[in-house]
């Protein structure tokens, strides 16, 4: 049974420096805290990603309801979740996290698409989803539990394709067939390139894989 209207009280609107947060009451405490942790992401990203400070825009509108709300990952306009306390958390996840992470999750994905052609992000569709969750992981300190998962798969499955070429992110079936586990696999493959890629070269690698991508887009 759904909590009843009383239980919620009345809408609460709150500003942070990159954010407005509509919410009600029971969500108070989680929507401040992770307010905090995405004004700081949100600035962060533009930094790694070498774009320099946040331009000066419109504050992006999040709507924390006290009902269902299917989301997508591209959409424009406002962000509107389901509340946590009707949203299925993973174990070990506070609600802070979870909102941060969707918030972010969203924020990531529309940000990129504005700063890098749209041919490229067609194009490189699947490692600017990577993309997305390595900045999520890294710039919230958060890491998702399919990707535990996805590395635990890619661990299994590599020691025999050593060396790992690039094109195996696009080929590699496990199992010779395509599925779940395969597209786990990929991910966690192209996480690990990028996980090398940083190590190796420094976060300016970011920048310079998304010229890359932008130069081959088309």
């Amino acid at each position: 049974t759904l909590p009843s209207y009383s239980f919620w009280g009345e809408p609460i609107t709150f500003q942070s420096t990159y954010f407005v947060f509509h919410y009600y009451a029971p969500d108070e405490k989680s929507v401040r805290a992770s307010a905090v942790l995405l004004d700081k992401a949100y600035a962060n990203l533009y930094r790694t990603l070498g774009w320099g400070p946040v331009p000066e825009q419109e504050r992006i509108i999040v709507k924390v309801k006290p009902g269902l709300v299917r989301t997508r990952g591209w959409g424009d306009g406002d962000i509107e979740l389901t509340s946590p306390l009707l949203s299925q958390i993973p174990d070990g996840t506070s609600d802070t996290e979870y909102l941060a992470d969707r918030v972010f999750w969203r924020v990531s994905a529309r940000t990129l698409r504005e700063m890098v052609p749209y041919g490229a992000s067609h194009r490189w569709a699947f490692m600017f989803t990577v993309l997305r969750g390595w900045l999520t992981s890294d710039l919230l300190g958060q890491t998702s539990a399919w990707r535990e998962e996805g590395d635990q798969i890619f661990r299994a499955q590599t020691d025999h394709l050593a060396p790992l070429a690039l094109a195996d992110i696009d080929e590699y079936y496990v199992g010779g067939v395509p599925g779940r586990d395969t597209v786990l696999w990929r991910y966690a493959a192209a996480s690990a390139f990028l996980d090398y890629a940083v190590a190796r070269e420094g976060r300016i690698v970011l920048a310079e894989l998304l010229d890359g991508f932008s130069d081959h887009g088309s």
